[in-house]
Parts: structure tokens; sequence; C-alpha cells
């Protein structure tokens, strides 16, 4: 919750007398005083808090709470919009296929540790890039080891971009993504 970015509730009419569901994110400052954020409105209104954090909270609240009335699509929020992974991790115009690769495991105590990639495992990360899907936000969560990190390097040994991931999930600059993907070693 201390993540989501506060967007307001500047919503818009696209029903009448459908009535208006509202969902929030309480979090409470120091003082014990509550804050508020609304993550998306639907129905007679609609409003969409667009910051991944909200998305990912909403989406929970909805699966919390499948009884609720929601007015998702035309009358509600959309929710994460799906991205290619080579868009999401900068990789857009690349010539993945004809770069070399270098993998390493991120350790806090121990720092990078190169590993060994096998034909296979190119193949499998060359299709997470060109083919996978980043599908929404997972968490917040920062880690500090255990996460493999793909380094994507032109022909000159030039970094044009990188791929990291930790149990599944996505590595990005605020938390993990999910990911639609085959399976990495």
């Amino acid at each position: 919750i201390l993540s989501a970015e506060d967007q307001g509730s500047q919503s818009h009419p696209v029903a009448c007398d459908a009535g208006t569901e509202k969902s929030f994110a309480v979090s409470y400052d120091e003082s014990g005083e509550a804050q508020c954020i609304l993550l998306g409105m639907s129905g007679d209104d609609c409003f969409e808090n667009t910051d991944p954090n909200a998305q990912a909270l909403y989406l929970r609240l909805r699966q919390l709470f499948p009884q609720v009335t929601s007015y998702g699509g035309i009358m509600g929020p959309a929710g994460f919009q799906t991205v290619p992974v080579q868009t999401f991790c900068g990789l857009d115009g690349a010539d993945v296929l004809n770069c070399s690769v270098s993998a390493h495991l991120l350790d806090c105590e121990a720092g990078p540790i190169e590993i060994a990639m096998t034909q296979d495992d190119l193949d499998t990360l060359f299709d997470l890039v060109l083919n996978g899907q980043v599908t929404g936000k997972a968490n917040a969560v920062f880690t500090t080891g255990g996460s493999v990190a793909y380094d994507f390097l032109d022909g000159d040994g030039n970094p044009i971009g990188s791929v990291e991931l930790y149990e599944g999930l996505l590595v990005g600059p605020d938390g993990m993504y999910t990911i639609s993907r085959p399976a990495l070693p």
C-alpha cells in the first residue's frame, strides 16, 4: 500500500443508474490517521489508478471479494495492460538473437556469480524476450540476492539491456512483475 501512488479521484461518467463501486487502499500514518488511496471506481463513474502497485492491489481486492459488484472493462478499470518483455526491459529494436549473453546469479554476500548457459538455456531466454509478456505487478519487493541477471551485449561487447528474474518473476526498477513465458532454468 505504501508503494501505491495517490492519483486522486478524477472520474468520468460512463453509465446511468448502475451505482458506483469504489475500491480504496488504506494505510495509517504515524499519528494513526487513515490515508486513503483510490484504486479504482466502476459503474456510473469510472476511475483507474494507473500506478502498477495500485493496479495490483485493485486486482487482489477483486480476487478477495468476488461478490462485490464490479463493472470492469467499459464501465470500470481495465487493469494492467500487458506489455512485451522486450519492450519492458528496454530491448526494443535490439537484435537479441545476435547478441552475446552473460548470466549472473546475484548474491548479496558473494556478489555476481557467473552462470554457464547451454544453447537450450539461450533458446529459452530468447523465447522469453521475443515472445513473453509482462502481465501485471506482483509486488513492490526488492531483493538483495537470489535473482539471475541476463545481460545482452552487442557485437563489440557493449551492454544493450538486461533481464532479471527472481523465482519466476521479472524484476523491474520498482518491484517484481508476473510474466507469461516458458520455464527458465
